[in-house]
């Protein structure tokens, strides 16, 4: 309501006086008690805990009301209602990692050199751009329980002179002698060849009658090449001189010389030493984008068998492999969304908008950073029923 008060002229001036100057009726603002509000500040209430996290790739909130609402001129609630936070930095990166050595195997061979392994496997893969395995995980390398005794060839004795090529026992009797002798025990590893040849020949010369020999020609080959063979070689038989009539030359003119060659025992690996296959093809990479692991392998197809020598070297191989480059994802927020309504008409009201996680973090990329995901903000905060407003002077 409005007060008024006013006042008079108490003496008029006379022709001579000055004339009253100033205001005769005054007005003032008086409201009503019914219409006094009560000046009340807007009240928050306390944050709640923060969400529980399903996976680290979650996001975990927490939230917060209005307990009290202002009133008059009371302040309104300026600030967040809903907060959001990552539940983890990203995955950690693991490194591929390697088991313990496991003891080396029983060497192959029990008396000279054989071979024994031992290998290692991969206990845990690489994860989350870990470093990958990187190493031998099966060894080869030479042993020797005990040295082989040692067994030299043996030799029978000498037959006596025959005229008898044992060679072609069914042949014609000729003016050659001949005698032979046979291996009794073969060379074992480590032991001494068989010395000189297996069958002697040699003319039927009459002392008074001597024969010139000649040179002997180089081996031939041996006829075979394990299990025992033989080879042979030849020299000529020239006369000292002339002979007469009554008398007999030197018979044969070439001598033959056989000696036996390919002792070694037969078998079927066409050689002594250990033999590996080829390498196979390296795998796929243990990982489709970033830094990954390849292995390849091989595996032994002949044993080293009487005293040849043992494989070694690596039979699986590992190796760092790349087949592209990760695409590194961040985490990304969406754009704001429009204003609600007010919550009031007048008296101080609050409208709302939100936002949420669009995209979430993938190989690597950045977490989303701990920003809002609601906010408030006060509207209509003009006084409900403000009352009469004064007017102009005329």
């Amino acid at each position: 309501q409005i007060d008024f008060r006013q006042r008079g002229i108490a003496v008029s001036n006379n022709e001579c006086g000055q004339p009253c100057e100033g205001k005769k009726m005054q007005s003032r603002s008086s409201p009503h008690s019914r219409c006094i509000l009560n000046e009340v500040d807007c009240q928050w209430t306390a944050w709640s805990s923060w969400t529980d996290c399903g996976t680290p790739n979650d996001q975990s909130t927490r939230s917060r009301s209005i307990s009290q609402k202002n009133t008059g001129q009371g302040k309104p609630c300026i600030g967040d209602m809903k907060e959001t936070r990552p539940c983890s930095p990203g995955p950690t990166p693991e490194d591929c990692q390697l088991s313990e050595w496991h003891e080396w195997s029983e060497c192959s061979s029990p008396c000279g050199p054989g071979e024994h392994s031992r290998f290692r496997k991969v206990v845990q893969e690489a994860l989350h751009d870990g470093r990958p395995c990187d190493g031998v995980i099966h060894e080869t390398e030479t042993c020797e329980v005990r040295p082989c005794d040692s067994m030299d060839c043996q030799l029978s004795e000498w037959s006596e002179w025959s005229f008898v090529n044992p060679t072609e026992e069914d042949a014609p009797q000729t003016d050659q002698w001949f005698r032979k002798r046979t291996v009794l025990v073969p060379p074992g590893i480590g032991g001494s060849d068989c010395p000189g040849g297996l069958i002697e020949t040699k003319p039927k010369i009459r002392p008074d009658q001597p024969c010139l020999l000649g040179e002997w020609a180089f081996w031939s080959e041996c006829d075979r090449t394990c299990g025992g063979g033989q080879k042979m070689r030849e020299r000529s038989v020239e006369q000292a001189h002339a002979l007469s009539d009554d008398e007999d030359g030197c018979g044969s003119e070439v001598q033959t010389m056989l000696a036996p060659c390919g002792l070694d025992p037969c078998h079927e690996a066409g050689t002594s030493d250990c033999q590996t296959s080829e390498w196979d093809e390296w795998s796929e990479c243990s990982s489709r984008c970033g830094t990954g692991s390849k292995s390849r392998s091989r595996s032994i197809v002949s044993e080293a068998m009487f005293g040849g020598l043992p494989c070694e070297g690596p039979l699986k191989e590992l190796a760092r492999c790349e087949v592209s480059e990760c695409n590194i994802v961040p985490c990304r927020w969406g754009d704001w969304s429009g204003w609600s309504d007010c919550s009031c008409k007048c008296g101080g009201g609050t409208k709302r908008r939100t936002r949420h996680v669009v995209e979430a973090p993938r190989n690597g990329g950045k977490a989303c950073e701990p920003e809002d995901k609601e906010e408030a903000f006060p509207c209509n905060t003009e006084p409900c029923g403000q009352g009469c407003i004064d007017g102009k002077w005329g």
